[in-house]
């Protein structure tokens, strides 16, 4: 049975032909006035401002939904059907938007208006989950992926406060809902939270920095004397593993078990990095280490002995 992985290019293909076409279909809904006046534009300023609302929401929404699919390797069925729920929603925005606008912004249109809102982004909530849950640490870190899921969450409190308000005060839940568009404005906001968030280093201990690089590979040339073996021992504090390379095997030797004393495997190599063999050895080993998790050179050296 075939084990290979379906990627999300059709995935992303199909969904911008459905924004496509739900951005059509509110074009369409617009009618011309009735007169050949600029008067006669005047009562059609609830289709005008509707219509500009709900292209800049859908606008808004494409550009987060694209932003979120680049975190995403395979498009799973857990994804796939999480972004057909996500374009149904969205798909009543068009309905909704030429109601609103026929009834010039009266408190039911507007109160279902809102809540289109709700199911858009409750369904873009678990869609988001879908997506990231495919992202690594190095695509996007915890701190970030916390600050993005409050933000979704406060834009869902945001459209419910909005669905809620509208049906006593349409133009105020109407306000409301524009609000949020300052929340999704740019996908990229979190990133931004995060840098000023950031006022000092991620890692305040050493010990915090330990846990992150817990499953890290530490490659130091040279490390059989010098600047080089200082540089090895030290970073036998942080790293789970450090690969030593050097031309020396005998004082390499001593380095590697000075460095399994500060309780990190060491991974002496005895190479002349002058040599292009020399490099691809160099790389094959840390490539292997890198995939080892927990003990990263137990299966080497078993497979060795």
């Amino acid at each position: 049975m075939s084990t290979k992985k379906t990627t999300p290019e059709r995935l992303v293909t199909f969904s911008d032909g459905v924004f496509a076409v739900i951005i059509t279909i509110m074009v369409l809904d617009l009618k011309r006035p009735a007169e050949s006046t600029l008067k006669a534009l005047l009562p059609l300023w609830p289709t005008a401002l509707s219509y500009a609302i709900s292209y800049l929401f859908v606008a808004i929404i494409w550009v987060n939904h694209h932003h979120l699919l680049r975190f995403a390797h395979e498009a799973t069925p857990q994804l796939i059907w999480w972004n057909f729920a996500h374009l149904f929603m969205v798909s009543l925005v068009p309905a909704t938007t030429v109601w609103m606008a026929a009834t010039k912004l009266a408190a039911a249109p507007v109160f279902v208006y809102a809540l289109v809102f709700v199911l858009v982004e409750t369904a873009y909530i678990a869609f988001e989950r879908a997506a990231l849950s495919q992202a690594s640490d190095r695509d996007i870190t915890p701190r970030l992926l916390r600050i993005a899921r409050i933000r979704s969450y406060l834009a869902l409190g945001m459209f419910s406060a909005a669905t809620a308000v509208s049906y006593w005060s349409p133009m105020s839940g109407l306000a409301l809902v524009c609000c949020v568009l300052l929340i999704y404005l740019s996908p990229r906001i979190p990133d931004f939270l995060h840098k000023s968030v950031r006022s000092k280093p991620i890692c305040t201990t050493s010990q915090e920095w330990r846990n992150i690089m817990k499953n890290s590979v530490a490659i130091v040339t040279g490390a059989s004397q010098g600047i080089g073996r200082s540089t090895a021992i030290r970073l036998a504090r942080d790293f789970s593993a450090v690969v030593l390379a050097a031309r020396n095997a005998k004082e390499l030797a001593e380095v590697a078990t000075e460095v399994q004393k500060m309780g990190t495997e060491p991974l002496p190599l005895a190479l002349d990095l002058s040599r292009p063999r020399a490099l691809n050895s160099l790389h094959l080993a840390t490539v292997h280490t890198d995939r080892c998790t927990r003990h990263p050179f137990r299966g080497r050296r078993d497979h060795e002995s």
